[in-house]
């Protein structure tokens, strides 16, 4: 911009993947919530004339800061409103999550998804007892895809 008075205006103009931003600055910061290739083009207009545009190609990656989740080492389902459902800490971050309950012979007890209530305990309308349970939790969000362990039911 050599040659430029200073009280020339310039006008920038800014689009990624198509959409125009509003912005009229010269540099912008941008934030994606999804991981993915975006295209952001860049031009002014300065004393009538447009520049060339100039585009480059952004690749936004997972930088993994969803919380971790924490599945709940025991829970009591005895109706006092307490600890009444098996729940996992931070689900809610992984609605699409794929959970499992196993019991010691490893026998499915339920599956369920992230956005579902808790595991009540039962199985086929019956109480099953207190001992340890297994779970297995998936979701490509997740660090390593998926998690498993083990809590208490205690009745």
């Amino acid at each position: 911009m050599d040659g430029l008075s200073p009280g020339t205006d310039v006008t920038y103009y800014w689009n990624v993947d198509g959409e125009d931003l509003p912005d009229n600055e010269s540099s912008i910061t941008a934030m994606w919530e999804e991981a993915g290739e975006y295209v952001i083009t860049a031009w002014y207009q300065v004393g009538g004339c447009t520049s060339p545009q100039a585009s480059i190609t952004v690749e936004v990656i997972d930088d993994g800061s969803l919380p971790d989740i924490y599945p709940a080492k025991f829970f009591t389902p005895n109706g006092d409103g307490v600890n009444d459902t098996w729940e996992i800490g931070n689900i809610e971050y992984y609605p699409d999550a794929h959970i499992e309950i196993y019991d010691r012979y490893h026998k499915c007890l339920i599956k369920y998804r992230g956005t579902d209530v808790g595991w009540d305990g039962n199985y086929n309308g019956h109480q099953m007892p207190s001992t340890d349970y297994w779970y297995y939790i998936r979701d490509g969000k997740l660090k390593g895809g998926a998690r498993s362990g083990h809590f208490i039911l205690k009745r």
